[in-house]
């Protein structure tokens, strides 16, 4: 096992540091199977998985309880009423115990090895904020596509032209970045969430694994490539403040990078 994992240097798993994840499930009885299963895989085992049940009408929060019972590092939150994905989200930010946190939406996995790697590449490189690359799934986990590969740093002006961040690839060190708080958007909220930490003058350091796959679902909001540039304009012009011509220059490189990304 690579440094990372739990006989570092005759180190015990209790003194590894401890991975929080949140995962937010919208009925995906479908998928939070295997997306809880990649985080069970996993080779770095001090985690912890909140999952948090945005008011499912399927067997989300049944199947997620069972796990609990199985493993008592995941937990499930039910909430009563559907608040959507930055919300659910900030549920279990507030409830973190971890040193780290990542995070895993319930219809995507992560490679067994993605937190060891990710974790022994932030301390080699002293990172607070650290991402990886990923390839696209269809419905079936039938992988598609190239690998898409990040850049070695991403900062605020980077992240405004491309939108490389991928929410499922960010490990996060807790005590370094400030605040964690997804605002409450009907998309694009856990960008506008890297954009407040990278202007906080962290920079996210880029890792060329390929470490998540990322699944493509009809109904999922992202699909919508119409719906979803109207609100990304929105995002320049309203919570960025940008200018119009800024906006507009940040919005050309944005859509080219974002055909790019899912031709």
């Amino acid at each position: 096992m690579g440094a990372g994992g739990p006989d570092r240097a005759g180190e015990s798993a209790d003194a590894l540091p401890l991975v929080s994840i949140v995962m937010p499930a919208r009925n995906a009885a479908r998928f939070i199977d295997q997306a809880m299963r990649s985080v069970i895989d996993q080779t770095h085992p001090r985690w912890e998985l909140l999952v948090v049940d945005d008011a499912s009408s399927d067997a989300t929060a049944e199947r997620a309880a069972a796990a609990a019972c199985a493993d008592s590092r995941i937990r499930l939150i039910r909430l009563d009423r559907r608040v959507g994905p930055g919300p659910a989200r900030n549920v279990a930010l507030a409830d973190l115990r971890g040193d780290y946190v990542a995070f895993l939406d319930s219809d995507d996995i992560w490679m067994p090895d993605k937190l060891e790697r990710q974790l022994r590449f932030m301390r080699e490189t002293g990172a607070a904020f650290s991402i990886h690359g990923y390839r696209m799934m269809d419905e079936h986990g039938r992988e598609r596509g190239h690998a898409i590969v990040v850049p070695e740093r991403v900062d605020y002006d980077l992240l405004l032209r491309h939108t490389i961040i991928a929410v499922n690839c960010v490990l996060l060190d807790r005590a370094r970045v400030g605040p964690l708080e997804m605002p409450d958007l009907p998309q694009h909220e856990d960008l506008v969430l890297w954009f407040r930490i990278l202007k906080r003058g962290i920079v996210a350091r880029g890792m060329p694994d390929d470490l998540a796959r990322y699944r493509i679902v009809k109904t999922s909001a992202s699909r919508d490539k119409l719906r979803s540039a109207r609100r990304m304009w929105r995002v320049y012009r309203r919570i960025e403040g940008l200018s119009l011509r800024r906006a507009a220059w940040c919005y050309s490189h944005y859509a080219w990078n974002a055909w790019r990304k899912y031709r």
